[in-house]
């Protein structure tokens, strides 16, 4: 029967360890999806050469794309890279030593059960992939009815190679990497003959759906299943019981195994090897220096938004030290808003024009008159430019790093005109994994709509930003061109802050009715949203600023 179970910090923390080892995993095996299905559509849209009527290119796709050449090799590749440590790691948790032998036999049973899997799911992943482009076809005919085939062909590339594959890919690799995991775990339990007893655990990172949530903790026999709403589950992305998928995709739980009392030499708790520990959450601090770093995570994560899950609060915490050596300066306590902007993230931003009556340049909007900054100089240009380094910029600086932006050079190839091209590349989850924004296409497509509008603006931002904090987001204007800049929801209102450029005379919160008003009813497949106050900085962009 059911039971309920304390899981303790150092369980979580363990298991935590293992989903993000499994994930990594499956970013390398997202890259490789990515390429193959890019390489399968160059060659099936090659094909709509032959065609004039780009309306054509929907029954090439559905009838020509064939993924079975490379998924079944990537599925088994997949499941066994991300399953067989997994496997050892359970057998070491239950009987407190090293696998004996038995990773040929875990090996084995994984690729059977990889090569079964892929043989009944193929078909389903390919036609959804077809559905998807599909999709975007009828979109680019809509919206632009005279095209011919070889622009369509050009756009429904473009577009399928932004978010919607990165998501699509991410999506597959994680949830497959999760269930091969969980089968894993399963196999090499079966194989110890040791009675135990299995319990429920969620990942912690603020995400969980809530029937898994009121899962956690729950403890049942060995050979008892798991009942949720969406059917039973032995572990969790467990498919044998033909489960609801939605309980499956997108799932980070874990399942921890204990054995039964009296079967096994040690306690109930994980003793994994040392290089299966998280080295930066000890849980009894061992040096002085230890407790000494461990106390200042504490510290940082009392600053934080308590709303945040512990388990990403320690990461950013643990991020901000990471910081701390990659800048070279320490982090002081947490800016407010007026600090972290009001010309400080951009502090060498000089306006180039002053208003002035007698002014000889004229705003054709507006009539007003301008005279020319006598302190304006050419160089100064690169601080008009470098949008996608201030919102960071101004990020960290709420956090209590006192830097502030670099100027970006066009074709210079820093960091800086990098950032340009990818203003969400600096941010990673609190996993570790790179961050992508909620794009405004998805949104788009998921509303059916095939432009955007000041109010359609407004709903999906307020969408998007529903919960307080701070979000970086990217966006085209009308006319050409683009911006990188932050909205922040507090207490429940959402404001524009902008910091590249601060104007006294509008403050520092700002209605985000000027950016609804000047965006493109068109966006790029990269503008959307990302929240940053629940991210990581990857510090590989520490030279992206000048530090004080």
């Amino acid at each position: 029967m059911p039971t309920k179970k304390r899981i303790t910090p150092a369980e979580r923390r363990h298991q935590d360890y293992l989903r993000r080892k499994t994930l990594r995993v499956a970013s390398v095996y997202e890259t490789r999806l990515e390429r193959d299905r890019r390489s399968e559509l160059r060659r099936v849209l090659r094909l709509a050469r032959d065609y004039s009527d780009p309306v054509a290119i929907i029954p090439l796709i559905q009838g020509q794309i064939d993924e079975t050449p490379y998924l079944g090799k990537w599925w088994v590749g997949l499941i066994t890279d991300a399953g067989l440590p997994i496997a050892k790691a359970t057998a070491r948790d239950l009987r407190a030593m090293k696998a004996a032998g038995e990773e040929d036999i875990w090996l084995a049973s994984l690729r059977n059960y990889a090569t079964a899997r892929a043989g009944s799911e193929i078909a389903v992943v390919s036609g959804t992939w077809k559905d998807s482009l599909v999709r975007l076809v009828r979109g680019i005919l809509e919206e632009s009815p005279g095209l011919g085939v070889e622009k369509v062909t050009k756009r429904l590339f473009e577009r399928y190679t932004g978010n919607l594959e990165k998501w699509q890919c991410r999506r597959i690799a994680q949830t497959e990497a999760m269930i091969g995991m969980g089968q894993a775990a399963a196999d090499a339990a079966a194989t110890l003959s040791i009675p135990f007893v299995k319990e429920w655990c969620i990942s912690g990172l603020g995400n969980t759906r809530p029937s898994h949530e009121a899962m956690d903790g729950v403890t049942v026999d060995q050979d008892e299943p798991f009942v949720l709403p969406g059917g039973t589950m032995m572990f969790p992305h467990d498919t044998s019981l033909n489960v609801a998928a939605g309980e499956i995709i997108n799932c980070a739980c874990c399942c921890i195994r204990r054995p039964k009392t009296g079967t096994a030499s040690t306690a109930s708790t994980p003793a994994p090897e040392p290089q299966l520990q998280d080295p930066s959450q000890p849980e009894t601090p061992a040096t002085p220096e230890d407790a000494q770093r461990e106390a200042r995570i504490q510290a940082i994560m009392a600053e934080m938004d308590q709303s945040l899950p512990e388990e990403t609060r320690r990461a950013i915490a643990e991020n901000d030290l990471e910081l701390e050596k990659a800048l070279g300066i320490k982090k002081g306590a947490p800016m407010s808003v007026e600090k972290a902007d009001e010309q400080n993230a951009n502090p060498k931003f000089i306006e180039q024009f002053l208003p002035d009556p007698k002014g000889t340049y004229i705003d054709r909007k507006t009539g007003e008159k301008f005279i020319l900054n006598p302190l304006y100089k050419p160089q100064n240009k690169r601080y008009h430019v470098n949008c996608a380094t201030c919102t960071p910029a101004y990020h960290l600086r709420e956090r209590g790093f006192n830097v502030t932006a670099k100027g970006k050079v066009k074709g210079s190839g820093s960091l800086n005109d990098k950032a340009s091209r990818n203003w969400y590349g600096m941010w990673k989850n609190a996993d570790g994994t790179a961050a992508f924004p909620n794009t405004i296409s998805k949104w788009m497509s998921d509303h059916n709509y095939i432009s955007m509008t000041s109010k359609r603006y407004a709903e999906y931002f307020e969408e998007a930003c529903k919960e307080d904090g701070t979000y970086a987001i990217g966006i085209s204007w009308k006319g050409g061109g683009g911006h990188a800049t932050i909205l922040k929801r507090e207490k429940g209102k959402l404001y524009y802050i902008e910091p590249q450029r601060y104007q006294k005379e509008k403050g520092a919160r700002q209605s985000i009715d000027r950016i609804c008003d000047k965006a493109s009813i068109d966006p790029r497949w990269n503008d959307g949203v990302l929240r940053l106050d629940d991210k990581l900085f990857d510090v590989s962009w520490a030279d992206l600023f000048y530090k004080k």
